[in-house]
Parts: structure tokens; C-alpha cells; sequence
């Protein structure tokens, strides 16, 4: 009758009387979702999915859908490797998380960190301090990208016909310097779809860091910039 707010005065009751009625709460968490209060479907939604082990992944996939409404990263990567448990071969979920990995490892606060400490050793470039800062950080990238790495070949090879997968298992083994992988994840990306341009242009830069000219020049030729 749209009377939202009736409606959640009776389930909050009926949740207080048997918060394990399953159907109880996920009807909840839908409520709370359509009415974009997404701190209270996330909640509901990873209730219900400790509830229904059967349903679990869906659940799941809903609260990371409302972590992800909030801005609310931490959760979401926490709701990410849920699902995964559940589902190991939801490729999809595989790619989501790459690339949360790799939107970490260039986020502004790293970048801002690390262009103050370039900044700093300009002017004192022996601080050790500031030497094990730098190191950190670029340990902190690299173990983002590694993780996004491994994300990014599974999704790939659990679905070879998703060009992006391929796409990002690329750039991602090209940032690693992992030429070979590189190549070959671009290769099955240009492959899965012979007008993927951003595909052609890294395939391009790689060969140009591999050396291979005619190849790079061949490349190029399918890269419109």
C-alpha cells in the first residue's frame, strides 16, 4: 500500500520476536535497500546470509551492492572475499575485487603520501626514516597489485570470453613487469574482441618495452588514440 513506514514498524516487531525467520529478514533488508538506507539493508543482508546458507551468495552480492552505495570500502572488500568463500568460481566477483585491489594500490591518499615523501628526500635524501617510508609504500602497491593480479588470471580463466578480464590481468601483470603474462592476457583480450582499442594500444607500449618494433608498429595500427 506504500506505507513504508508501517511496513518497517511490523518487521522490526516481528524481527524482535524470531530475528531467525530468514525470509523475515531478507524481506527487511529489501525494504531498507529500496528505500536507500543502505547502512541497515547491508546489515540485514549479511544477516540473512549467515541464515541461508543456500542463498548466501546472493546475499552477500546484495550488502556488498549497499557497502558499495555507502562508499564504504573496507566492508566491501570484506563482503567480496565472503561471496568468494561461498563461490570461489564467481568470476564476476573475482574481477570487482581486482580492481578494488589495484584502485587501492593508486588511491589519492597514497599518492599524496608518496609525492610528500619524494618531496621530502629532494631535501634530505639519506633520512632513514623517510628511505623506510618510501620502501613501505612501494611494498604496499606492490602487494595490492599482486593481489589484483591473481584476481584478475583467475576471473580470466574461469571465464576466457570476457575480454575485460583479460584486459586487467594485463595492465596488471604490465605494471608487475610480468611481460609474458602481459602479453599473453592481451593477446586472449584482442582475440575475444579484435576492437578492444584500449587492448591494442598496452599491447602496443608492451612491445615497445619488449622491443619488438614491427610488432609495436603492427599494434599501433589497431590503437586509435
Amino acid at each position: 500500500l506504500g506505507n513504508i513506514d508501517k511496513a518497517l514498524e511490523y518487521y522490526q516487531r516481528s524481527y524482535k520476536l524470531n530475528p531467525n525467520d530468514a525470509l523475515m529478514v531478507y524481506d527487511l533488508a529489501n525494504v531498507y535497500f529500496d528505500q536507500k538506507d543502505y547502512a541497515n539493508s547491508a546489515r540485514y543482508y549479511g544477516e540473512f546470509g549467515a541464515l541461508d546458507k543456500a542463498n548466501a551468495e546472493a546475499a552477500f552480492i546484495n550488502q556488498a551492492m549497499s557497502y558499495q552505495a555507502l562508499g564504504d570500502n573496507a566492508s566491501l572488500e570484506k563482503t567480496l572475499d565472503k561471496i568468494l568463500e561461498v563461490n570461489p568460481a564467481n568470476a564476476e566477483i573475482r574481477y570487482q575485487r581486482g580492481v578494488m585491489y589495484v584502485r587501492n594500490a593508486s588511491s589519492p591518499e597514497m599518492r599524496d603520501s608518496a609525492q610528500k615523501i619524494d618531496s621530502l628526500l629532494t631535501v634530505s635524501p639519506k633520512d632513514a626514516a623517510l628511505i623506510a617510508a618510501r620502501d613501505q609504500m612501494i611494498k604496499s602497491r606492490q602487494d595490492y597489485n599482486t593481489k589484483a593480479l591473481a584476481d584478475f588470471k583467475q576471473a580470466s580463466e574461469t571465464n576466457a570470453k570476457e575480454p575485460l578480464y583479460w584486459y586487467w590481468y594485463g595492465n596488471t601483470a604490465f605494471f608487475l613487469e610480468k611481460q609474458d603474462e602481459s602479453l599473453e592476457a592481451y593477446k586472449k583480450c584482442t582475440e575475444t574482441d579484435p576492437n578492444f582499442n584500449d587492448c591494442w594500444c598496452q599491447l602496443r607500449s608492451l612491445y615497445a618495452r619488449m622491443g619488438k618494433k614491427a610488432e609495436a608498429e603492427d599494434a599501433s595500427t589497431k590503437c586509435k588514440d
